[in-house]
C-alpha cells in the first residue's frame, strides 16, 4: 500500500479545523446568494420572473450542496483511512514507530501489515469497514495527484447521493458517518421539495396568465369600443394581446386599449372613435380636419366605475367628456316661480341622463369663445354622475384652449380684406358708334 506524504495522524485534527471553516465559507456563500436573488426579485416585475429565481437559486444550491457534500467525502474518507491505520498499529503495536510516525520518507518501517488490516481494493467489513469512504480509497481519488480529477469525481458523488436523497449509500455503525448520510438525505430532499413547490407554483402562474389573457381578450372582443373598429385595426389589436396585456394588473380598462400599442396604431384608434365625437360639437364642426386630429390627439381615454362622480354642482369645469360607452345621469337645480310675492321661489332637481356618442362639458366650448385667455373656469350648474361603467375620452380645459387659440389664428390667416377698385370701370364705346355720335353731334 502505498502512503501519501501529507498524511499522518497529527492532522487528523487540523482537517477537522479544515472542515469546519469549509461549512462556515458554505453557509456564507449560501446566505449571500439567498440576499442577492432576494433583491434580484423583488426588481422583477411578473411573479413569474420572480419563480424563475427561486428555481435558479434552487437549482444552484442543489449544485454547491453537491460540491460541499463531495469534498466532505473526501477530507473523512481521509480521516477515516487515518483513524484505520492508527488501529492497525495499536494491534501490531512491534511493528509501528512509537509516535506513530506515517511520513514514507522519515523511517524505513515495513507497513505491509496495514494493507490486511485496511483493505481499500477489497470491500472486507470484517477487517475494517470504511462504509461510504470505501468508494474514494477503492478508486484511489485519495492518492491522485489531479486537481480537476478529484475535484469532478467528488462532485459527481456528491450530486448522484443527493439526487438519490442518499438511498444507494452503504453506511457502517460509526456514528458520525450517519450522521453525514442523514445530512445529505435531509438536504436532498427539502431542496427537492422546494424546487418541486416553485415549478407548481411557475406551472400554475402560466396556467393563470394564458388564463387571464384569454379573459382578456374577451372582455375587450365584446366592448363597443372594439366593435366599432374596422376589422384591419380590430386584427393589429389582436396580435399584441400575448405579448402587452399580460401585464396588465386587474381587470381590462379601456385606456388600456390605447396604452399598450404602439403610436400610430393608437393614433388611428382615436381617430376612429373620437373623430365622430367631436364632429357632434355644433363650433368644432366649422373647424378643419386638421385642427381636429388635433383635438383627438390630445383626447385621453378614460373609465369610470359605476356611480362615480364626475362633476359637482359648483365646482369648475375643466374637461369635456364624450361618451363613448356607459350611461350619465346629471342633476340640477331648477327656480320654480310660486306666482306669490309673499312666498319666494323654491327649486327643484332636474334629471337628465346621457348615453352613447353624447358628451358634457360644453360649457367650456362658449366660454372660450368669448374670452380665451381668461385665467378662471366656468362654473358647473350640475352635478354629473356615472349609472354603469363608463368608457370615455377627456379634453382637458388646457389642451381645448390651446387648439381654440390655433383656430383663431387660422381664421385671421385665412380672411382675406377685399380693397375697392381704384378706378371706375365705364364701359367701352365700339370706335363705329363713337364717330356716328361725333358726327350727329356737329350736324
Amino acid at each position: 500500500m502505498r502512503l501519501t506524504n501529507a498524511i499522518w495522524p497529527e492532522v487528523i485534527g487540523p482537517y477537522f479545523y479544515a472542515a469546519n471553516l469549509f461549512l462556515l465559507q458554505y453557509f456564507l456563500t449560501v446566505i449571500l446568494l439567498y440576499i442577492m436573488f432576494t433583491r434580484a426579485t423583488r426588481a422583477w416585475d411578473t411573479l413569474a420572473k420572480a419563480t424563475w429565481a427561486k428555481i435558479a437559486f434552487n437549482l444552484l444550491l442543489y449544485i454547491h450542496g453537491g460540491h460541499v457534500f463531495g469534498a466532505l467525502w473526501y477530507a473523512l474518507a481521509i480521516i477515516k483511512e487515518i483513524e484505520c491505520w492508527k488501529k492497525a498499529c495499536k494491534h501490531y503495536a512491534s511493528k509501528c514507530a512509537r509516535d506513530h510516525d506515517f511520513f514514507c520518507d522519515r523511517n524505513s518501517q515495513d507497513y505491509k501489515f496495514i494493507n490486511e488490516f485496511c483493505p481499500t481494493k477489497i470491500r472486507n467489513t470484517t477487517a475494517y469497514d470504511f462504509g461510504i469512504y470505501h468508494e474514494a480509497l477503492e478508486s484511489g481519488i485519495v492518492e491522485m495527484r489531479s486537481f480537476p480529477r478529484r475535484v469532478l469525481h467528488c462532485f459527481r458523488w456528491g450530486l448522484q447521493n443527493l439526487s438519490g436523497f442518499g438511498q444507494n449509500i452503504q453506511t457502517s455503525t460509526d456514528a458520525w458517518e450517519n450522521i453525514f448520510v442523514i445530512s445529505i438525505t435531509i438536504y436532498g430532499m427539502v431542496l427537492f421539495v422546494f424546487f418541486i413547490g416553485n415549478m407548481q407554483i411557475y406551472l400554475q402562474l402560466q396556467t393563470n396568465r394564458s388564463e387571464m389573457i384569454r379573459q382578456k381578450k374577451q372582455e375587450i372582443e365584446q366592448s363597443k369600443s372594439f366593435e366599432k373598429l374596422p376589422e384591419n385595426l380590430q386584427m393589429q389589436i389582436k396580435r399584441y394581446y400575448p405579448e402587452k396585456w399580460e401585464e396588465t394588473k386587474g381587470g381590462v380598462e379601456f385606456g388600456n386599449l390605447f396604452n399598450n400599442l404602439p403610436d400610430d396604431l393608437r393614433r388611428n384608434i382615436k381617430l376612429q372613435l373620437c373623430l365622430e365625437l367631436l364632429k357632434k360639437v355644433e363650433e368644432f364642426r366649422r373647424w378643419s380636419e386638421e385642427l381636429l386630429h388635433e383635438l383627438c390627439d390630445c383626447a385621453k381615454p378614460v373609465s369610470y366605475a359605476e356611480h362615480a362622480e364626475i362633476v359637482r354642482r359648483g365646482s369648475s369645469i375643466d374637461e369635456m367628456l364624450f361618451l363613448v360607452q356607459g350611461k350619465l345621469r346629471t342633476y340640477s337645480l331648477t327656480s320654480v316661480d310660486t306666482g306669490s310675492a309673499a312666498s319666494p321661489p323654491h327649486f327643484e332637481t332636474s334629471i337628465n341622463h346621457l348615453e352613447d356618442g353624447e358628451f358634457c362639458g360644453e360649457e367650456l366650448v362658449a366660454w372660450f369663445q368669448a374670452d380665451l385667455y381668461s385665467s378662471n373656469l366656468p362654473i358647473s350648474t350640475r352635478t354629473i354622475q356615472t349609472t354603469t361603467k363608463v368608457d370615455a375620452f377627456t379634453l382637458m380645459y388646457y389642451d381645448l384652449q390651446n387648439v381654440f387659440s390655433k383656430h383663431q389664428i387660422a381664421l385671421s390667416t385665412s380672411t382675406q380684406v377685399q380693397e375697392p377698385p381704384a378706378e371706375s370701370q365705364l364701359p367701352q364705346v365700339p370706335p363705329p358708334l363713337a364717330e356716328s355720335l361725333v358726327i350727329q353731334t356737329i350736324l
